[in-house]
This record gives C-alpha cells, sequence and structure tokens, in this order.
C-alpha cells in the first residue's frame, strides 16, 4: 500500500485519539506489545534482500477495533518502506513513522495473541535501536483503551535480535 497524506493520517488518528470519535469511556486492559526482527520475505510487499523487517505483536485481553503506532529508530521516526500482513479485512496505512490499523468493514481483532503488521524499514544499520512507541488501541465501541502499552525496543542485529517485550 502506498503512503497517505499527512491530513489523511491525521484524520484517521483523531479517530483513534484518548478521546475517541464517540468520546466513550477508556477501557483499562491488560496487554503488551512486542517487536520481533523477521525475514522480510514473509511480508506481503516488496522488499529488497538487505532491508530490514520488524513484526508487531499486540497481546491483549479484548477486542481491537483499530491501532495506531509510531516506529522510532535511535529516536527519530522511522522512515517506513513499506507495512503489509495486516489482520484480515483490516486496511493498513503508514506514513512519517507512524502505522495505523482500521476496518471499513466493522471487523474486530480478536483477544490474545495477534501479529498487527510486518514493517520494513528498509536499509538500515545493525545496532540501530528500534522502539514502537505512542500506542493507541481503539477498542470495537469506538472508544480508545486506556494507553498502558509501554514503548518497547529491541536492537537491530545480523541474525539474531536482542528484543524485549515492555513487560520485561
Amino acid at each position: 500500500m502506498r503512503s497517505l497524506p499527512c491530513s489523511l493520517l491525521f484524520i484517521l488518528a483523531l479517530c483513534l485519539s484518548v478521546t475517541g470519535c464517540t468520546g466513550a469511556r477508556l477501557l483499562k486492559t491488560t496487554n503488551r506489545v512486542t517487536i520481533a526482527e523477521v525475514d522480510c520475505s514473509s511480508a506481503r510487499m516488496k522488499t529488497d534482500v538487505s532491508d530490514k523487517c520488524l513484526a508487531v505483536n499486540a497481546h491483549d485481553d479484548i477486542e481491537i477495533a483499530g491501532v495506531q503506532f509510531t516506529i522510532m529508530v535511535d529516536d527519530a521516526p522511522g522512515h517506513i518502506q513499506g507495512a503489509s500482513n495486516a489482520p484480515e479485512h483490516f486496511q493498513i496505512a503508514y506514513g512519517s513513522g507512524v502505522v495505523i490499523l482500521l476496518s471499513m468493514t466493522g471487523s474486530h481483532i480478536p483477544p490474545g495473541d495477534n501479529t498487527l503488521a510486518i514493517v520494513n524499514l528498509g536499509r538500515v544499520s545493525e545496532g540501530l535501536t528500534v522502539c514502537v512507541d505512542d500506542m493507541v488501541v481503539a477498542s470495537p465501541n469506538s472508544s480508545a483503551q486506556n494507553d498502558v502499552f509501554e514503548p518497547n525496543c529491541m536492537t537491530l542485529g545480523p541474525t539474531s535480535p536482542s528484543a524485549k517485550t515492555s513487560s520485561d
């Protein structure tokens, strides 16, 4: 999928913001996010052999209707080359380090362990610190969950990345 203009990303971000599209109450959940370096060939997008890809996974106890998060590379927004593998019936958009997943059909991501996206960072150096930050998750009733997803970081490696989860 190609990048969306910043104005559209801003509108989508508002719908997934902490106040939610309907201003409904915040939900407190037990959740965490993990990231792992994965082989880019597993992604459903065009990649180069030297690209670095990350799987962004959510572990949540309620259904998810939409997600927004930021990819940071050494404390700067990541230059995302592509994003794919969104759950069925979900669209994925990216730009300026922000990734947004939403369903135009009203579908939900079930509770449990789910891969949200495979993100292609392109050609980035080993040893850089990559973080998933500023995650906002919308529940099926269009309210935002309480922002309990902590930033999750890992160091890019040659073959065996050192990943840590927000629960470590």
